[in-house]
């Protein structure tokens, strides 16, 4: 057995523990004290003692007041890199919950604040609850009433099924902020499936909504008169379904890297 003198001095040197760590240093203190003899009269004890001494410092480097530093894996860069996923993740959530409230607000000023209409104009009011003309004789808007809109041409199940339409999809937006929860926790499988079935079922009830809408007046509705109202339901149209573009594109992403984190563990090199 070769043993270097300077090794078992470096060890000595090296392993400076903080005092509250009696049992370590009380290890240390035996095991320099042989160090202090030289090796030369390590290595006189006879060689059962020095494996003894040698064992004793194996098993002091393990200890957790150690300040030896752990031998690096080849794998370990690439799982660093695999850490940077819960701060990426952090900012994922981030963006999908801003724009998930821009959604929210958009919906909200057009179907409870502007109370549903899409032209709101002196002669003319039109909207999921409203369907008002002007009134030549009586020089004023008439509102007509359900019983009234058959002999006009609009379809009554027609209107009602875009109103539930619409109406829903703001329900499913409302909740699609608890969906969220899932995404953030660790090891949970699919768990950006509950967020991409909101958005899926939000963008379709929205998208059927005003198109049931549209082809029931579509006598009465020309775009120059839509208002600021058919803009904010077109804009939350629109990011829902940018909403479900990101939520796949980040879903891939995190399977791929989980697929990645799982090579670096099955194969280091």
């Amino acid at each position: 057995m070769r043993v270097s003198v300077r090794s078992a001095s470096s060890f000595c040197e090296d392993t400076a523990l903080p005092p509250e760590n009696q049992e370590v240093d009380g290890t240390r203190h035996r095991i320099c004290q042989h160090c202090d003899l030289g090796l030369p009269s390590l290595l006189n004890r006879g060689k059962k003692h020095t494996i003894v001494v040698l064992k004793e410092m194996m098993r002091f480097h393990q200890q957790p007041g150690s300040r030896l530093s752990p031998v690096p894996s080849p794998g370990r860069g690439r799982q660093e890199k695999m850490t940077v996923s819960r701060p990426r993740r952090a900012d994922q959530l981030l963006s999908l919950l801003t724009m998930i409230f821009v959604v929210i607000f958009l919906l909200f000023y057009a179907l409870y604040w502007k109370h549903g209409n899409l032209i709101d104009l002196p002669d003319q009011r039109i909207g999921f609850f409203n369907f008002c003309l002007w009134d030549e004789e009586a020089g004023s808007l008439h509102c007509h009433k359900s019983s009234e809109l058959e002999a006009l041409g609009v379809s009554q199940a027609g209107l009602a099924l875009a109103r539930f339409g619409v109406y829903a999809a703001l329900v499913f937006t409302l909740f699609t902020p608890l969906s969220l929860v899932p995404v953030w926790s660790k090891g949970d499988k699919g768990k950006w499936q509950p967020l991409m079935a909101f958005l899926v079922i939000a963008s379709t009830l929205l998208a059927g909504g005003l198109s049931l809408f549209f082809t029931c007046a579509r006598k009465w509705i020309t775009v120059s008169l839509l208002g600021l109202e058919f803009l904010a339901l077109a804009i939350a149209q629109a990011l829902l379904i940018l909403l479900l573009m990101a939520t796949v594109m980040f879903s891939q992403r995190e399977e791929k890297d989980k697929k990645e984190l799982e090579s670096c563990y099955a194969s280091p090199s």
